[in-house]
């Protein structure tokens, strides 16, 4: 039999705390178990039927159903076309209720794939919009996410995290943790479409983002025209940034797996009252905490979110202060 839920948690909370070598103060769990993938990315076989790559295999498994995905998304896991040659693989994006399914085409077939698309009947995919490399085909193709008073109106190539429910409670524990040490200006890098630095720009913090993704950037520049804020949003890769582009006493990173990297250096130099950072690779975010501890941080809290249930990943936020 399978661990239970308890040891699950157990074991998840002491990999990290081994990783880090710090405690892990809280433990998080996702309030679905199952159904709660709100993104998720499918590939096609030799004739075109969408499925999964088993574990370190190349082969493609097709699906029909998916007890991960959420409710809407594995309603349209039970419509799934067959697909044509020119496909690469399809992502399927929910908001909670509306579904969107993003189609990628190999180079130069994107207007065929656009036809192929226009081609299937109204239902397809129980009726999500429908896009191809970010172009929506049928519908809008956004989805629509409120966290902590923000709607985000997301296009379809921009990321966001897979299960909704615990994303809020990040959001929610990061703003608090923002708010605690009463910041006047906060760099956001690797900020995507403002997902935890805009509700702070709406308490009167000021807001400087970074993010190399131009369509993010956009989704987070309208979001804050629409809530009526003000965020200095930029179009800039992180490793790219350098002391001195922005003033900030507080930093916020969330990095890709890789890490901040070469970022730490640019970010410690200007000597930040506290830095929050949020990481889905707890080996990375060791390397990039001990730049932080080796120049006189102190680590103020670490805290694990079951973000990926029926898995072996953990997103951990953890707060330094100088």
């Amino acid at each position: 039999m399978g661990e239970d839920r308890q040891t699950q948690a157990e074991r998840r909370q002491n990999w990290v705390a081994r990783t880090l070598g710090h405690s892990v103060h809280d433990f998080i769990p996702s309030p679905r178990q199952l159904g709660y993938r709100a993104r998720v990315r499918l590939q096609p076989d030799p004739s075109g039927r969408l499925g999964y790559h088993p574990p370190r295999e190349h082969t493609v498994v097709p699906i029909t159903a998916c007890p991960v995905a959420r409710p809407e998304i594995e309603a349209a896991i039970g419509q799934l076309p067959v697909v044509p040659g020119l496909v690469t693989h399809l992502e399927l994006r929910s908001d909670g209720q509306r579904v969107v399914g993003v189609f990628s085409a190999r180079s130069g077939a994107r207007p065929k794939v656009q036809e192929w698309i226009k081609s299937l009947p109204a239902d397809a995919l129980n009726g999500a919009d429908l896009a191809v490399d970010g172009t929506p085909v049928r519908g809008t193709g956004k989805v629509e996410l409120t966290t902590e008073g923000i709607t985000h109106r997301l296009s379809p190539g921009t990321f966001y995290q897979v299960n909704l429910e615990i994303n809020a409670l990040l959001v929610r524990d990061v703003v608090a943790a923002v708010l605690d040490r009463s910041p006047t200006q906060v760099l956001d890098a690797y900020a995507g479409a403002g997902n935890l630095s805009l509700p702070l720009a709406a308490q009167g913090v000021g807001v400087t983002q970074i993010e190399s993704h131009p369509a993010a950037v956009k989704d987070s520049r309208a979001t804050a025209l629409r809530h009526g804020l003000t965020v200095d949003a930029r179009v800039q890769k992180a490793q790219d940034f350098s002391a001195g582009d922005a003033f900030f006493d507080l930093a916020i990173l969330d990095p890709p797996r890789a890490g901040a990297g070469e970022l730490m250096a640019q970010i410690l130099m200007t000597r930040p009252a506290a830095m929050v950072m949020v990481s889905c690779n707890p080996h990375t975010l060791t390397r990039d905490m001990r730049q932080a501890t080796e120049q006189g941080y102190r680590v103020s809290m670490v805290r694990v979110y079951e973000m990926f249930p029926q898995t072996e990943h953990a997103e951990v936020l953890a707060v330094l202060d100088r």
